[in-house]
């Protein structure tokens, strides 16, 4: 089974996780945009936003040989405000956290253009979209 939009195997993982054409969670897209926005203020991006409508709250593991995974729940970065603000003075635009990725060893963001990074101590660039990211997820070559 695979979609217009995904591979085959991208499909398959999506649909594991939850995923589904269509699939919106806007209610909880909003519980978390004021939880993050109550602890320390931080924003959910439109860019962030259109992701965490369709992926919010999914779990989402490569079949690889590494085993990588986002796990898309963005109030798993509370608390780190100091460090996303940081990189988002070292680029122009704004950073979205989405969740975490590698078993919370770093954050999944976005920018405001629609680019997908790992922050660790560093920023690790993986995909100009959600959508590259989550093929290169599947094919296990995100990092």
């Amino acid at each position: 089974m695979s979609s217009d939009r995904f591979s085959e195997k991208v499909t398959t993982m999506l649909t594991s996780a939850g995923w589904f054409p269509d699939r919106t969670i806007a209610e909880q897209v909003e519980r978390w945009a004021d939880a993050l926005r109550a602890w320390d203020g931080t924003e959910i991006s439109p860019a962030g936003r259109r992701v965490l409508l369709e992926f919010g709250g999914l779990h989402l593991r490569s079949r690889s040989k590494k085993n990588l995974d986002f796990n898309l729940v963005p109030t798993l970065a509370v608390g780190e405000r100091d460090r996303l603000e940081a990189f988002r003075s070292s680029v122009s635009g704004g950073l979205c956290p989405l969740g975490e990725a590698d078993e919370g060893r770093c954050y999944v963001c976005i920018y405001d253009d629609g680019t997908v990074v790992l922050l660790m101590d560093e920023v690790y660039r993986i995909a100009d979209t959600f959508d590259r990211a989550v093929e290169l997820l599947a094919q296990g070559t995100a990092w």
